[in-house]
């Protein structure tokens, strides 16, 4: 007589409750949380919350348009900007500018100076957002970020 069947580890974590399965996900290590979502669109789903926790808690950017209009999709996504906490500026450890030279004031995204400059009092930049592409995007998303 053959033996049954190995059980199914993805399926006898499937038959968890849902809750149980995303109060698990939140304590495991980021590379866990995502081998967990490739098992099924079930997991996928269950586990939004911990991957988005784990993910999206610390957001980098720089004045490169790029990486504000990344910025700027992560506010806008509904199941994401909950969960971000912290966003981080100036140079962030994901590497250099794929532009380099465009995201420095005054050599790319339309800085424009305002007042005459000194030597004690070099002219601030220039924060309107109507003038400035780069401020207009991180103040609209900033604004959506609700647990900053």
């Amino acid at each position: 007589m053959a033996s049954p069947p190995p059980p199914n580890p993805t399926s006898a974590l499937l038959a968890l409750p849902a809750e149980l399965i995303a109060h698990i996900a939140s304590f495991l290590p980021k590379e866990d949380i995502l081998a967990l979502r490739l098992t099924s669109h079930q997991c996928q789903q269950t586990t939004q919350p911990a991957f988005a926790s784990a993910f999206f808690s610390t957001v980098g950017t720089d004045l490169c348009k790029p990486t504000l209009e990344r910025l700027a999709r992560i506010a806008q996504a509904p199941h994401l900007r909950p969960h971000v906490r912290t966003v981080l500026f100036a140079n962030y450890p994901h590497g250099p500018c794929r532009l380099p030279g465009t995201h420095q004031p005054g050599s790319g995204y339309y800085w424009r100076r305002i007042g005459r400059p000194s030597r004690d009092h070099p002219p601030p930049l220039n924060p309107d957002p109507e003038v400035n592409e780069a401020i207009g995007l991180l103040q609209t998303a900033l604004a959506a970020l609700p647990n900053l």
